[in-house]
This record gives structure tokens, C-alpha cells and sequence, in this order.
């Protein structure tokens, strides 16, 4: 019956579905009609979404690789003689050439292969010019830019260069555009997404790369209007203070040999054999910079003739700036001596005429024109005295005075560049030479060679002052003014000391006695004498163990801070108990600043709020965030305890302490083992072009990263700066030594070598260094036309 029934069945469920679809109203039958339509639309809109995505991934692909540089084959190029560029495993480019000219053209092609928008970049952002391609937005760093006149200056500077280095800077220049002009319909993905092409490069252009690391080094001028401003404070908030007293008390909060951990640091050391496992020098450099891709650094070994050099270059000049050659090693650190001063002018705006002393002077009238990309023009008139360019006018908000800036970087000879000359030097006597010409901005260098000498120069302009420069100056009176600058065999030196070792962490090298006045953003020694007090306890230290003192993230600042804290409440307990669990761990605390510690999160928010509480007991109207005054600052106030600031420190201690907690505890919640150091140590390492673009910009950055370290650790950090590069240089074999700069050697972001480093650099290791005998992953022939 089943069987025979099933038809029917089958004719029944059919005329059923039929007399249904009849029995509905036409309403049904509309909103039934509908809802189909509207499914198919939607289908098809996600197969056109996915569609367009597919596309716009493939066709941001396809820009991407095909714009790749090709690093085999032969070129054709402008060369005296056939020269070849050999890349290892990294992408670090070795070149080897006939002539030092040749070597420094291929330098410029190698750089323009990996950085070619970088260079760009670079060279726009410190002359002023980068809202001519990113508009309205990027107008007021280039306002900025175009008063203190970096483009002007170069120019300048470059028509003071000597033969020798022009000839240099020459070269550089022709190997970049060199393969700029051959490679106009393959430029890097971020000319495409800008929408715009790069002019040629010039020798101004490295100019511009120079003076923008002079600019990130020298800062003091800010400093010297925070001191002002806390001039002003200080005589509001204590007025019956003498002015010596008001004067002490400023010197003490604006030290004229301030330390400052915020600061752009570094570290650079130099061990003799009698401390090594190898009995030859080891020497050790991290620089510590402002973070972001592509790398700060690059890489690169040249060898022509005499040259034979490898280590750290900055992307737009030529040689090598930290590194070694056959026979000696060098490493860098920021000495930070005050090179800036503000004099505050009487000048007529309209005229330009400005008093000095008895006589009437002309200043300077220049027109800045600053174009924006799709509006007009802006124009920018700026006038300069012979102390420098007006950065503050009274017709700036809130400017009420006229204030010039005197800078050595803007001086027309500021440009002699001798790292050609330390890159060929064979011995102390060769590198104090080189060194000897070096104008700023002012670093220490350590020293190494295959001998065993190790030491230690200071080098470039530091003025002279017959006044303190920590404040704004009059710049009508002419004694004011700098008489000279230090003598180069004046500067701070040190060869083959007794102990064996040599250390700088940005610490103030000028003794106590020294008969010059040198003011600076020196840092606290603590840093460099907690590295010194690790380098002393072995003698048998190898390439290992210094990369180990690199990623030392110790923290003097914040153990000096937990000790201050549990010695005021062993005199004054708090009787929360949430403070009370927090001095527990701050008393179980090793004073590391990793990641899975919460003592240092506890030292830190302790040290900003007390910090931020005593700037507030300072100067009560003082609304700015950010005080350029250093930590030491702190550690003086605590240490001394003037009774300006408090009659009980103990008390404000556990007052502002309890404070601090309970405004973290809304941030951090309520149990104390979550407040580990990550929760509150970040720094962002980001693209600044393809970190915008949507949906496949994050691949392409790293954005906020947690990290270890402190600003007063050896790995010195910040929430904008931290390790640029590492570097251990082992002169008892060169291959022994160790070197990575943070994120790769490429700025493309479609190559192998965009991030390859980064993972090493973040955990703290590092790669090898080849010198004498390279592993080859690819290889470029250039050729002379003709042959």
C-alpha cells in the first residue's frame, strides 16, 4: 500500500504546495517576493565585497612585488672600474670597488635599493616639505622646519664643504639616483599610495640627513624655556624667596648639567684583554633612538683599496658611522652638552632692524613658500640675526618677546664630515685625527684596536660661555655672546686606563675641576656605573656576555625610588593594607624591569606621581603634562629634602605613595600580582604610511609592543624610544663579533629582509658578523658603459 500510495502521496503534497501557494494573499506574496530579492542582493554584494578585497589585496600585491629591487644580474653604471655588490643572509649589502668613489656610488645604489622612500622622507621632514605630499596635516612640523632654515643651511654648508668631502657626498648622491632613474616606473609602495614621484638627491640632501640627527640630539633650547617658565612659578609660589634663593633652587631643578634619562642615550664600552676570555679587547655599543620602520640604521661593508669597513650607516650618508675595519672598532654615545641658546632680540618686525649693543643691525628677511598638496601655497617670512633665525615672534600665540636661536648645526662650517677618515684609520693617533675635525652634533667614542689599546675621545663643537645659557638671553648685550669653542685637545680623553675598561652612558665626562663652564643634558651615572659594576666582576668575558649587558634591564632609578618608599614606612606605616601589600613586593623586588614584574610597575607609577605631586607643590598653575625635568631632579629633592617642598617627606611619601595606587588601582584593578610590567611599559613601532592603510596596513607594522627595560636600565626605554641597533665587536677575531640593527635591513615591505631581525632584536639576541668570508645570497655586477 505504501508503495502504491506514494504517488498519490507524491500528486497530493504537489497539489497541496499548489492550492497553498494560491490561498496566499498578495501581501504574502510580496513580502515573500521581496525577501528573495533582497537574499540575492545581498549574495551578491558579498561575493562583490570579496570580490573587491581579493582585487584590492592582489592589486596592492602586485604593486608590491613587482617594485621589489632586483639584487642580481648585471647593471650598466657610471663606474671608473667593474665593482659588485654581495648580499648575505641578512641583506646586508658588501661592496667591493675599485676607488673609494666607486664603493660610495654602490653605498648609494645599495641604500636606494632598501630605502629609497626613507631617504625621501628624511630629507622632506627636516627641510620642511612634507605637506607639499601629505597636505594640511604635516603644515606645522614644516612652519617649523622652515624657521630654523635646515634647507638654507644646507645649501650653505654644502658650498663650505672641502673637496675631499664634497667629492664623497658626490658619489653617494650619483649611486642613488642612479638607481632612481632606473627604476621610475618601479618606485616603492609608498610614492604609489602618496601619490607622487622623488626629485634626484643631492649632497644637500645628506646635508638635511646630518642636521636631522643634530636636531634629535639637541634639545636644550625647550629645557631653557621650561626654566623660565618655572622662574616665574617659583616666585608666585614662594614670594618671599630673595632672587639668589629663587636662582638656587632653579639650578637645582634645571641642573646646568642636568641628567635626563628621557633623553635619546646610548651605551659604549671598551674592555682590554686582561678582562677577556680571548686576551684581545672586546667593545661593546647600543645606541638608543627614537623607534619605527624601516630601521634607523642600516648596514654595510665596503671594501676598495685601502678601505675595508663594516658596520652602521644612517640611510643618506655616505661611509660608516659605527663599525670596525681590519684593525680598529669604534662605538658612539650622545655627549649632550648645551649647544642651543635663545636670545631674546629687540627688533622691529616690520623693518628687521635690531639693536646690538651700541650699533643698529639688519637682520635678515626671508620668504619661505610651503606648498600643500591640493591648496595653495603657504608663505612663511622669517627673519635672522647673526645669532640665528627668530623661532618666536610677539606676533606668535602665545610668544610675547622675539627669540632667536643660536645653534652650532646652523653654522655655515658645521658640515666637515671625517667618518671616511676614521673609516681608513689604523690606530689611536689616526683616529684622534679624524676625530679632531668633527663638528657636532658632540659625541663620546670608545675606542679598540688589534694591539690591545683601548680609549676614549669626546668630540665636536661645545661653546664657550661667559654666562649660564639655561635661560633665554639678552641679545642686545654683546657679553653674552659664545667667545669661542672648546679646544678639540681640551675635550675629555682617556687612553689605556689601569683598569681596564672604559664606559660611557651619557654621563657627564667633564671633572669636577675643570676649568671651562659646560652645561648639558648629561645623564645620572647610575646607568653607567651599573654597567661599569657588572663589566668588573668577571675577567673572562666573551661577544655573549656583552650582548647580555645590552639587554640588562636593571633599573638604579626605580630601586632608588622602592628604597626611599620602604624607608618611610618603616618610620611612617601606611595603614591601608592595599600599600602595605604593594611595600611587600617592593621589598621582595630584584630591581628588574621585566615584563612579569610588578615591583617595577610599582617603582614606576611611584616615581611619575611623586614626580608629577612635587611639580605641582612647585608650581600649582604650571598645566602642561609634560615638564622637561629629569629624574634626578627627583633623587635630589628626596636625597637632600629642602623644606620648600615638605616638613615631613616621610609622610608625603606614604600621602602621595597611597595616592598613586588607588589612581592605578581603577587602571589596574584590585589585585596586585595582575600589575605586572607590561601592563604599563609600551612603546609603538609603526609604519608611518602603510600603519594606515586599512585592512592589510597592520601586516605591515608592529604597532604597540609590551616591553622590558626602564629609561634608566642599560636597555634604556621609553614610550618613544629605546635600543636603534646592538653591536659587540671582538678583536681577537672579527667573526666573533655581533651585530643587528631592530627590524631589517629593508624598508620594502614585500622583501625577506623587511622585519627578519626584528624577533632576535626583541628577545635580546643577536648575528653574527661577517667580515672576512661572507655566506652569499645574492649578487649584483656593475658594470662601466661599454665594456
Amino acid at each position: 500500500m505504501n508503495g502504491a500510495c506514494a504517488p498519490v502521496a507524491a500528486s497530493l503534497r504537489g497539489h497541496c504546495r499548489g492550492s497553498l501557494q494560491q490561498a496566499r494573499s498578495p501581501l504574502q506574496s510580496g513580502v515573500l517576493y521581496n525577501r528573495g530579492v533582497l537574499q540575492r542582493i545581498l549574495k551578491y554584494t558579498n561575493i562583490l565585497i570579496l570580490v573587491l578585497l581579493v582585487a584590492g589585496a592582489a592589486a596592492f600585491g602586485w604593486f608590491g612585488w613587482r617594485t621589489l629591487p632586483t639584487t642580481t644580474g648585471n647593471v650598466e653604471a657610471p663606474l671608473t672600474a667593474e665593482g659588485v655588490i654581495r648580499r648575505d643572509n641578512l641583506g646586508v649589502p658588501h661592496i667591493e670597488a675599485a676607488s673609494v668613489e666607486d664603493a660610495l656610488f654602490l653605498q648609494g645604489y645599495a641604500t636606494a635599493q632598501d630605502r629609497l622612500w626613507q631617504l625621501d622622507a628624511l630629507r622632506r621632514s627636516t627641510a620642511g616639505e612634507l605637506a607639499e605630499v601629505a597636505g594640511r596635516a604635516a603644515l606645522q612640523p614644516d612652519l617649523a622646519a622652515r624657521r630654523l632654515g635646515f634647507r638654507r643651511t644646507a645649501l650653505t654648508q654644502e658650498s663650505r664643504m672641502t673637496p675631499r668631502d664634497r667629492a664623497h657626498f658626490a658619489a653617494y648622491a650619483r649611486g642613488v639616483n642612479h638607481f632612481l632613474d632606473t627604476h621610475r616606473d618601479r618606485l616603492p609602495p609608498e610614492f604609489t599610495l602618496l601619490d607622487y614621484e622623488p626629485r634626484p638627491w643631492t649632497i644637500s640632501d645628506s646635508i638635511l640627513v646630518a642636521l636631522r640627527m643634530a636636531s634629535d640630539l639637541s634639545t636644550s633650547w625647550q629645557a631653557d624655556l621650561d626654566a623660565e617658565r618655572m622662574r616665574a612659578e617659583l616666585a608666585k609660589t614662594f614670594p618671599d624667596l630673595s632672587d639668589p634663593q629663587r636662582d638656587e633652587l632653579l639650578e637645582r631643578l634645571f641642573p646646568l648639567r642636568r641628567g635626563d634619562e628621557g633623553l635619546a642615550g646610548s651605551n659604549a664600552w671598551a674592555l682590554a684583554g686582561s678582562l677577556t676570555s680571548s686576551g684581545k679587547p672586546l667593545l661593546a655599543n647600543d645606541m638608543h633612538l627614537a623607534m619605527g620602520f624601516p630601521s634607523t640604521w642600516t648596514m654595510v661593508h665596503l671594501k676598495a683599496g685601502d678601505l675595508d669597513v663594516a658596520g652602521f650607516a644612517l640611510p643618506g650618508l655616505p661611509g660608516v658611522i659605527v663599525g670596525h675595519n681590519q684593525r680598529i672598532a669604534w662605538g658612539i654615545t650622545n655627549l649632550g652638552p648645551d649647544v642651543q641658546d635663545l636670545y631674546e632680540e629687540r627688533i622691529d618686525l616690520a623693518s628687521g632692524r635690531y639693536q646690538y649693543g651700541n650699533e643698529v643691525r639688519q637682520a635678515a628677511q626671508i620668504t619661505e613658500v610651503i606648498r600643500v598638496k591640493g591648496e595653495a601655497d603657504v608663505r612663511l617670512n622669517v627673519l635672522v640675526t647673526h645669532h640665528g633665525p627668530l623661532i618666536q615672534t610677539v606676533a606668535d600665540e602665545p610668544a610675547k618677546r622675539n627669540l632667536a636661536i643660536r645653534w652650532t648645526a646652523l653654522s655655515p662650517d658645521f658640515i666637515q664630515y671625517p667618518f671616511l677618515d676614521l673609516n681608513l684609520a689604523r690606530d689611536w693617533e689616526e683616529f684622534r685625527l679624524a676625530l679632531s675635525r668633527f663638528p657636532g652634533p658632540p659625541q663620546n667614542l670608545v675606542y679598540a684596536d688589534v694591539d690591545g689599546n683601548i680609549g676614549y675621545q669626546a668630540t665636536g663643537r661645545i661653546p664657550v660661555r661667559t654666562s649660564s645659557g639655561n635661560l633665554p638671553l639678552a641679545g642686545a648685550d654683546p657679553s653674552t655672546e659664545w667667545p669661542g669653542f672648546i679646544p678639540f685637545d681640551d675635550l675629555p680623553r682617556i687612553y689605556n686606563p689601569p683598569s681596564g675598561l672604559i664606559a660611557t652612558a651619557n654621563q657627564n665626562p667633564f671633572p669636577p675641576g675643570y676649568p671651562l663652564r659646560v652645561n648639558g643634558n648629561f645623564a645620572s651615572p647610575h646607568r653607567a656605573g651599573h654597567i661599569i659594576a657588572r663589566l668588573k666582576a668577571r675577567k673572562d668575558w666573551d661577544a655573549p656576555g656583552m650582548l647580555d649587558i645590552q639587554k640588562d634591564v636593571y633599573s638604579p632609578h626605580y630601586v632608588f625610588v622602592a628604597r626611599q618608599l620602604l624607608a618611610a614606612a618603616a618610620k611612617n606605616p601606611p595603614k591601608d593594607d592595599f600599600a602595605q601589600q604593594a611595600l611587600t613586593i617592593l621589598r621582595d623586588w630584584n630591581g628588574q624591569a621585566e615584563l612579569d614584574q610588578t615591583g617595577a610597575t610599582i617603582a614606576r607609577l611611584a616615581s611619575e606621581g611623586l614626580l608629577a605631586d612635587m611639580l605641582k607643590r612647585l608650581a600649582p598653575d604650571w598645566e602642561e603634562p609634560r615638564v622637561r625635568m629629569s629624574d634626578t631632579v627627583l633623587q635630589w629633592m628626596l636625597s637632600e629634602r629642602p623644606g620648600l617642598l615638605s616638613e615631613n617627606y616621610d609622610a608625603w611619601l606614604m600621602e602621595t605613595f597611597a595616592k598613586v595606587l588607588q589612581d592605578a588601582r581603577g587602571r589596574l584593578g584590585g589585585d596586585l600580582s595582575r600589575w605586572q610590567y607590561k601592563a604599563v611599559s609600551r612603546i609603538t613601532v609603526d609604519h608611518p604610511i602603510f600603519a594606515r592603510v586599512p585592512l592589510v596596513g597592520r601586516y605591515f607594522s608592529l604597532g604597540g609592543k609590551v616591553v622590558s627595560g626602564s629609561p634608566s636600565s642599560p636597555k634604556q626605554v621609553t614610550a618613544r624610544l629605546g635600543p636603534s641597533q646592538r653591536f659587540v665587536a671582538d678583536l681577537g677575531d672579527w667573526e666573533k663579533s655581533l651585530a643587528n640593527v631592530t627590524i631589517g635591513i629593508s624598508g620594502h615591505p614585500f622583501s625577506s629582509h623587511y622585519r627578519d631581525q626584528w624577533k632576535a632584536f626583541y628577545n635580546g639576541t643577536s648575528f653574527p658578523m661577517p667580515f672576512r668570508s661572507p655566506t652569499i645570497a645574492a649578487e649584483q655586477r656593475f658594470v662601466p658603459p661599454g665594456r
